[in-house]
């Protein structure tokens, strides 16, 4: 009897702790609003590294920094843009077609009649294009001619043969008129050199063979990186 007793007690005390434990109320946690530091957004619009207005950046970005702008644009305007989803495929086809038809130019170039004859030309392009033997030209003097005429993209030329015929100077490259830019690089050991003139490779040939018309700041800012490279030389 007394453990039937006991039993019973126990069932009660654990059915009250059970009710009890159904009567508790969980009070919820107290939610905090944050709000935005509208002084500090103020300031941050203020800093002109935060300002990524497709028009500013044009204004002021430099040749290098529009050449890379212009294919980053473009490739994600490929890739990624869904409204020429549909026209990959035909974008691809017509750039493989450009492309034969500028290897079909540039071989219509070669077998320019005048060139081949071996006739003089006016068009101070052209004969830059066909310099055979860089040691010449008076490098600083026709650099001097060219910006008086406001002829950038000339001068840029010539400063890229001068980088040449200074690295070639050096023993850094052998020059021969029939190889290509890229076979001068390869021949550059030192890799910090390379890096540098494979940049300043890159707009020479964006400027040059992409027909791209330099103006005054364009062309200073790629003075200066080929004055710092050609003091590399040295």
């Amino acid at each position: 009897m007394a453990k039937k007793i006991i039993f019973f007690l126990y069932f009660l005390l654990i059915a009250f702790s059970s009710a009890k434990a159904k009567m508790l109320i969980i009070e919820p946690k107290a939610i905090t609003i944050r709000t935005f530091n509208n002084a500090k957004i103020d300031s941050l619009k203020k800093i002109p590294d935060f300002d990524y207005r497709e028009d500013i950046v044009a204004e002021t970005a430099s040749l290098w920094q529009r050449f890379w702008n212009f294919v980053w644009y473009f490739f994600r305007k490929l890739l990624f843009d869904e409204s020429t989803s549909t026209g990959r495929q035909s974008v691809l086809i017509i750039l493989g077609i450009a492309c034969i038809g500028f290897v079909i130019y540039k071989v219509l170039q070669m077998d320019n009649a005048s060139f081949l004859s071996g006739t003089a030309t006016n068009n101070p392009d052209f004969y830059y294009n066909k310099i055979e033997n860089i040691n010449e030209l008076n490098f600083d003097e026709e650099i001097k001619k060219a910006i008086s005429n406001a002829n950038y993209r000339l001068a840029l030329r010539l400063l890229y043969l001068k980088s040449l015929k200074e690295l070639s100077g050096k023993n850094y490259i052998v020059w021969d008129a029939s190889k290509t830019n890229s076979q001068y690089l390869r021949e550059l050991k030192d890799q910090n050199m390379r890096e540098q003139f494979g940049r300043l490779t890159l707009q020479f040939e964006f400027a040059w063979y992409g027909n791209f018309d330099l103006n005054q700041t364009d062309f200073s800012d790629a003075q200066q990186e080929f004055s710092s490279f050609q003091e590399q030389i040295k």
